[in-house]
């Protein structure tokens, strides 16, 4: 997570920058769009954002949010486990068939 934090204030400090640069009229939108890489409506959507709420206006908060398919803690260590010691010698697609013949599919819920 802190990764994360710093890539996005890494961000933040060269599109303040570039938007710098920007405002000056030294670089026009495509310049700076193409410098940050990124579309130019994407760069005209963050001058937008950043001028109404300044720095946290560019703040990518889908960053903060768990993927709705992401696999329970839990469950993902005992597959660590059991790849790094019961199945040590398998590739990982030899160890996702073994492993899927050996899981019980869950039963299905009549509505």
């Amino acid at each position: 997570m802190r990764d994360i934090k710093l890539l996005q204030e890494i961000r933040t400090m060269q599109f303040e920058e570039i938007y710098k640069l920007r405002t000056e009229r030294r670089l026009s939108v495509v310049e700076a769009a193409e410098l940050l890489g990124v579309h130019e409506r994407t760069f005209r959507r963050w001058c937008r954002r950043y001028e109404e709420e300044g720095a946290e206006g560019l703040y990518d908060h889908r960053l903060d949010k768990v993927a709705y398919n992401a696999a329970p803690v839990d469950e993902v260590i005992t597959l660590l486990e059991l790849f790094e010691t019961r199945y040590l010698d398998f590739n990982i697609s030899h160890f996702m068939i073994n492993i899927s013949k050996n899981i019980k599919a869950p039963a299905a819920t009549a509505g």
